[in-house]
């Protein structure tokens, strides 16, 4: 341990006498590279001058993830020692002016951005380095093309009335219909029915009643990052049917025949109460039922009990027809 010990010393301090050799006779300068949202890149750090011996390290990397770095040996008798994101080499018999690589992820962006990152020589010179990131280009279908800007959120499916729909969905006789749209990111949005003039803020998955006229009703629905969809709702107006009642025909009563001899008389005759049984009196009719008697007479005596002070009489007629 005391040797590797000492070997490390030993290293870092021939290192930096070395830096006072050649530091002053050197200049320096490091990639500019540009990528693409969320993906790796690479910056490399080089020197105008040869040199035997040097520490590098990164002093910001401007919002960037580091990830690691690194130095390819060159000639026999390289010494590299990599600690963190620092690089130190020496070699005096050999020189180099690739100082080292530095690896990093470039954060997710919605528009183009560049990041300053800085590196140090020997803990005195500054080395700049900028990195542009661009937002991920996506495809647009209708216009069979890429853009530049930014993937946007879409509508993971819109239901009306409980129902998923693409493109529309049929209703009768309704004065609203509730909607419910899902969005990929979790973003709110916004529905506008252009037959009302009305609008509808709304959250992603919230069911929202929204008013409808008979007709065409086009739904456009805005996501809050921009993104729009049209639905359609066809409000149809149901015709109510009236019950099939049928009319009472109007029948004419029936004519006599001028060949028959129409006989028409009393069937029955009867004064309730007095000519029915009650209280096992039946009282006769003066002169005797006949079916052409028209005219009757009954005598109420004083041993009658009941107390009447109307009668009702029912009579029932008959019609006969004799053809001569």
């Amino acid at each position: 341990m005391k040797l590797k010990r000492i070997a490390i010393i030993v290293f870092f301090t021939t290192l930096f006498l070395m830096i006072g050799i050649t530091v002053s006779k050197a200049s320096y300068s490091a990639s500019n590279p540009t990528v693409n949202s969320g993906e790796k890149v690479s910056i490399s750090v080089t020197s105008s001058t040869a040199l035997e011996a040097y520490n590098l390290d990164l002093q910001s990397n401007g919002g960037l993830t580091f990830n690691s770095c690194s130095k390819s040996k060159e000639n026999d008798g390289d010494i590299i020692n990599i600690s963190g994101s620092s690089i130190g080499y020496m070699n005096m018999s050999g020189t180099t002016k690739k100082l080292g690589t530095y690896t990093f992820t470039a954060p997710t962006v919605t528009e183009k951005k560049t990041y300053n990152v800085i590196f140090k020589v020997d803990q005195s010179t500054e080395i700049p380095a900028t990195v542009t990131v661009n937002p991920v280009a996506t495809t647009n279908p209708s216009e069979g093309g890429t853009t530049s800007e930014p993937k946007k959120g879409s509508v993971t499916f819109c239901e009306v009335d409980g129902i998923k729909i693409k493109e529309s969905r049929n209703v009768e006789n309704k004065e609203s219909v509730i909607v419910k749209v899902k969005t990929s990111t979790g973003e709110g949005l916004k529905i506008y029915n252009s037959k009302t003039k009305k609008s509808y803020p709304a959250k992603s998955e919230e069911e929202i009643r929204v008013q409808v006229l008979e007709g065409t009703n086009t739904l456009t629905i805005t996501l809050d990052s921009g993104t729009k969809i049209t639905r359609k709702v066809y409000n149809k107006k149901k015709e109510e049917t009236k019950p099939n009642i049928e009319e009472p025909s109007q029948t004419e009563p029936e004519q006599p025949d001028e060949n028959q001899e129409v006989v028409v008389g009393l069937q029955s005759l009867v004064i309730k109460g007095v000519t029915e049984e009650d209280n096992k009196v039946t009282l006769p009719f003066t002169p005797e039922f006949a079916s052409d008697v028209y005219e009757y007479q009954m005598l109420l005596d004083e041993s009658f009990s009941l107390d009447y002070t109307e009668l009702e009489v029912e009579a029932v007629r008959f019609t006969r027809r004799f053809c001569n």
